[in-house]
Order: structure tokens, then sequence, then C-alpha cells
């Protein structure tokens, strides 16, 4: 009978172990960060006449399943708008030209289009102090019972557009 425990405990032991394995190895290769700070603007045709650094302009939020608008102007004072459409199927196809979602102008999941967007959105986040304590409060405000609003109600337009492009920049970072 002390056999049988044994052999029982020894199989439950590696069989837990194997799914410990298992789940650092999916934490491992779902979750490390992605840097796409190397990838040039000259990628996507609608962003190789950004010059950088970009400031932000302002940031929507659409209730037609989490859509997010997002205008910046570059160093040259060029306004751009771009969209990530949230379809009621999940599906977040990134839109360029205008702030609104727009189907016509899809660019491509994944393509080096989206990843130069992924970029820009990075350099500017990695000089960005504020936006770095909006990814902060946002991952706490995630976490939380989300009864308190995220904004405190006296931020302007271009530091309200922050956390869009935070939000943006994430949902960029999970697919590619």
């Amino acid at each position: 009978m002390s056999m049988k425990i044994k052999f029982h405990f020894k199989r439950a032991l590696i069989g837990c172990l194997c799914l410990g394995l298992l789940a650092l190895l999916w934490l491992v290769f779902t979750h490390h960060d992605k840097d796409y700070t190397r990838i040039g603007l000259d990628e996507s045709e609608y962003l190789k006449d950004v010059r950088e650094p970009i400031e932000l302009v302002k940031g929507i939020s659409f209730s037609d399943g989490g859509s997010i608008g997002l205008s910046f102007r570059d160093s040259k004072q060029v306004l751009r708008e771009v969209c990530l459409v949230h379809d009621l199927f999940g599906v977040k196809n990134l839109t360029f030209g205008e702030l609104t979602p727009n189907w016509d102008r899809k660019v491509a999941i994944g393509s080096r289009e989206e990843q130069a967007f992924l970029g820009l959105l990075q350099r500017w986040y990695n000089q960005d102090l504020e936006a770095q304590e909006w990814f902060k409060r946002m991952e706490q405000w995630s976490r939380s019972d989300k009864q308190v609003s995220l904004f405190t109600g006296n931020e302007s337009e271009q530091q309200r557009a922050k956390p869009h492009a935070v939000a943006i920049m994430k949902s960029l970072m999970e697919r590619n």
C-alpha cells in the first residue's frame, strides 16, 4: 500500500513540475517586452515624413467597442491622426489619417507599417516620464474595481491624450 502512495506521489510531483515549467515557458514567451524603437518611420508610407519628437494633441475613446483615436504633431508641427479601431468581434485594426474609425485606411496587422508606428510610440514613451506614470496608473486601475475614474478632471487635452497613446501602444505590443 505504501508503495502505491509513493508511486502516486511521485507522479503527482512530476506532473506539477511539468505544469509549472509549461506555465513559466508561457509567461516568458508571451509577456516579454518587445522593442520596436529601431524600426524606422520610412517603413510606413503615412509616417515616412514625420520628424521626431512628437507631441500629443488629442485622444478620444469611442463607445463602439473600445476604439481609440489619437492626434499628434511632429517637430515640423504637422498634425497626424491615427485610430485603433476595435470592432465588435475583438479585432483591433490600426488606421491612419483620421481620428475616428475608418475601415478604408486599415494597416495590416503585424505589418512593418504598424510596427513603425509602434516604434514611434515606444520612442515617445521612453522620453516622456508623464506617459510612464500614466502606464503605472493604468496598470493599477486595471487591477482595481474601476469605481474611481482614471482621470482627476484637471488634465489638459494633451495630458488626457497620453493614456490613449499608452493604451494603443499596449494593444499593439500585445499582438506584435
